[in-house]
């Protein structure tokens, strides 16, 4: 890169670190296993002793099993980004995200010496062209809302880094995924709600901020649903100004507006219409996700999901009344710094394992507000899900190398997000 003068995206990253209160100090080498590179850099961390390290190096360290590496010596997160050989336009329009080349080398290999896949920051694209050599070439692209969210990200990370461990908020998420009646927090081989309760033990002894845990599962799973907590709908309506246009449209033209869902949310389970459209009733486009028609011009009708007129009315019947406090209510307790908490269905609550399931169908307005409870009003550090097929899983958007209108990145943001689960599934 630096040869070439092709650093286009690490200066525009290196700006982006700047701008947040970062140092940040560009090293180019030639490869992590050249001995003259790597003992270049391993000095340079000692005299630097950076808070994190970012890393666009493709491949593995290729150390030896057992053998530190030089990110292992470090003793900070370290971070893959990745500058992509991908074309934009292929990333754009690909559900996939990254070729198979730059998924091995950027994504996969790396992952052998532990780096956090921060994102793509970087996509290749035609420079001018050059008239004495009527030539055009190929160079490094920065895409400027994904070099935004790798330095969102790494500030997140450095923001749980430095502070202490008393004053750290966590949230972690129990599934609830699709089964048997009363098999909330159920995952293959592993006791989710007992896990839990051990691991609020576990951080209250490291100096976490734990208070008035639950003696049982029975308890803690009765705490979750007597909830009592939400984000007020004026609240959700000012946060979610953040996220991407083209994203509320595609939540609107699935699920209606946000005003017409919360009522709903708060009517007693046993009077509530079905405010979803039958599967029957609902086209999946082949070419384009809803996200991508709206933002290309398509009306509500041409979108793949669209709720029948009159079904988003908000209306209850046998006469309750709507709840005068708007808000989307949450199962979820408090703990001192600790939430733990059971994220809203994606879809509808009469087909939840076809909803659950569907990478084409936007998530409701509750996940989003959930997401952002979370992150605007609980001022949480990072996430832990707990357990198996979280929530996220199946959202609309891109395997790898996220998009800004991927709808798991519009839920979590830049938080750290941890995922310990059992190896062994059968």
């Amino acid at each position: 890169m630096l040869l070439a003068a092709d650093v286009a995206p690490i200066d525009a990253l290196v700006e982006a670190l700047r701008q947040r209160g970062m140092i940040p100090v560009p090293i180019f080498v030639s490869s992590l296993k050249d001995p003259a590179s790597l003992a270049f850099v391993e000095t340079a961390l000692s005299t630097l002793k950076p808070a994190s390290i970012i890393t666009a190096t493709a491949f593995a360290s290729g150390a030896e099993p057992g053998i530190e590496t030089l990110f292992d010596r470090a003793g900070v997160p370290v971070f893959q980004v990745i500058v992509a050989t991908t074309r934009r336009d292929i990333w754009q329009n690909n559900q996939r995200g990254l070729a198979p080349a730059d998924l091995a080398m950027h994504v996969v290999l790396p992952e052998l010496d532990g780096r956090i896949l921060a994102g793509a920051i970087s996509f290749k694209g035609e420079s001018e062209t050059d008239p004495a050599l009527a030539f055009r070439a190929f160079a490094n692209r920065p895409e400027p809302d994904r070099v935004a969210q790798v330095a969102n990200r790494v500030e997140a990370f450095i923001r749980l880094q430095r502070t202490p461990r008393a004053e750290r908020k966590l949230a972690i998420l129990i599934p609830d995924y699709p089964s048997a009646p009363g098999r909330t927090g159920y995952a293959v081989g592993l006791d989710v709600p007992s896990s839990v309760l051990a691991m609020l033990h576990d951080l209250r002894e490291q100096g976490y901020a734990v208070e008035e845990i639950p003696q049982t599962p029975r308890a803690l799973l009765d705490r979750l649903e007597k909830g009592g907590q939400g984000l007020a709908l004026k609240e959700y309506l000012t946060f979610s100004n953040q996220v991407p246009p083209a994203a509320i449209a595609a939540l609107e033209a699935a699920w209606g507006k946000a005003e017409d869902e919360t009522g709903l949310c708060e009517a007693p389970p046993s009077v509530l219409p079905d405010i979803s459209p039958a599967r029957g009733e609902i086209e999946l486009s082949l070419r384009l996700s809803p996200t991508t028609s709206v933002a290309e011009g398509a009306t509500a009708s041409e979108l793949p999901i669209s709720p029948l007129a009159g079904e988003m009315s908000g209306r209850t019947e046998g006469g309750v009344q709507a709840p005068t406090v708007a808000k989307f209510p949450f199962r979820a307790a408090t703990f001192g710094n600790i939430t733990v908490a059971l994220a809203p269905d994606r879809g509808r609550s009469t087909n939840r394992r076809a909803d659950y399931h569907d990478p084409t169908l936007p998530p409701r307005h509750a996940l989003i507000a959930f997401g952002l409870w979370l992150r605007k009003s609980l001022g949480v550090h990072a996430l832990i899900n707990v357990g198996a097929h979280g929530t996220l899983e199946w959202l609309p958007g891109k395997t790898v190398a996220l998009s800004e209108t991927c709808f798991p990145e519009i839920v979590t943001g830049p938080l750290p997000v941890i995922y310990p689960f059992i190896v062994s599934n059968p």
